[in-house]
């Protein structure tokens, strides 16, 4: 699986939420998962609604070796979560939808 295919499916579960890779090079996106990794056996992980940010952010450093943030939709601009990480990845995206209902 490529880095755009894995922020296309997180997409698809939590539209009002982005993944981002935290690398500053946008060719990462096309590369596949084990390439980018820093561990030489990257561990699989589950992603689910009540996970909070930060068990996300630290699931993907820990378990698979790539640093990434959670960005939040807040009308036309993405919001770093920094603030909100101990939300649930469910309560971040609701708070994305409602706070970008009006552009629809």
């Amino acid at each position: 699986m490529k880095w755009r295919d894995l922020q296309q499916v997180f997409n698809d579960l939590f539209p009002y939420l982005r993944l981002d890779v935290e690398s500053g090079h946008k060719s990462f996106i096309d590369r596949p998962l084990s390439a980018l990794s820093r561990l030489t056996v990257p561990n699989s992980f589950d992603i689910v609604p009540d996970m909070t940010v930060d068990e996300l952010e630290m699931a993907f450093q820990y378990e698979m070796g790539l640093p990434c943030r959670v960005l939040r939709r807040s009308g036309y601009t993405w919001l770093e979560t920094a603030y909100t990480r101990r939300w649930s990845l469910e309560r971040q995206n609701d708070k994305g939808a409602e706070l970008s209902r009006d552009l629809r």
